[in-house]
C-alpha cells in the first residue's frame, strides 16, 4: 500500500471539511455544504492521483457509488461530512463495498474500507461497533475496516 497516498487522501478530506463545514440546523444549507465538500475533496484527489476512481459504480445494475476508490491499493474511501446518522451511513457504505467486490475478480477486490466523519462521532461509533462483526467482515469478505475521525 502507498501510505503517502492514503495519508494525502484522508488529510485532504479533513482539510476541505475544516475549511467549508458549517454545522447548521438548516437541512438544505447543510446538504449543499456537504455536497460542495465532497466535490472539492474528490477534485483534489483526482488532480493529484489521476488513477483514482471517483464516484465509482458499485455494479452495473445499481446506481450506488463509492466516493473514492484507490484501485491500485484496493482501498475504498467514504466521507460522511456531518456526523449525523453515522451508523446508518457506515453500514450502507460497507454494503456498497461488499457489493462492489461481488462483481470483481479476485485481483480487483477492495481489501480495505476507510470510513471518515466527525472525530467525536467516529470515536463514539468506534466504541459501539461490535468487534466480532469487524472480525467477521475481515474473515468472510477479506475487508479491513478503518474508521477515521476528521
Amino acid at each position: 500500500m502507498d501510505q503517502s497516498r492514503d495519508i494525502k487522501i484522508i488529510s485532504a478530506a479533513k482539510r476541505i471539511r475544516d475549511e467549508h463545514w458549517n454545522k447548521s440546523s438548516n437541512v438544505s444549507f447543510a446538504t449543499k455544504s456537504s455536497n460542495k465538500i465532497h466535490k472539492e475533496w474528490q477534485r483534489a484527489i483526482k488532480s493529484e492521483f489521476p488513477q483514482i476512481e471517483i464516484e465509482c459504480k458499485v455494479a452495473n445494475i445499481a446506481n450506488e457509488k463509492i466516493d473514492v476508490v484507490d484501485v491500485e491499493n484496493k482501498i475504498a474511501y467514504e466521507l460522511k461530512v456531518s456526523g449525523n446518522n453515522i451508523s446508518h451511513e457506515f453500514y450502507k457504505n460497507l454494503c456498497k463495498v461488499i457489493t462492489y467486490n461481488c462483481h470483481q475478480n479476485k485481483n480487483s477486490m477492495i481489501k480495505e474500507f476507510v470510513f471518515m466523519s466527525d472525530a467525536e462521532k467516529i470515536k463514539s461509533f468506534s466504541r459501539r461497533l461490535d468487534k466480532k462483526f469487524v472480525k467477521s467482515i475481515k474473515s468472510n469478505y477479506s475487508i479491513e475496516i478503518r474508521l477515521k475521525g476528521l
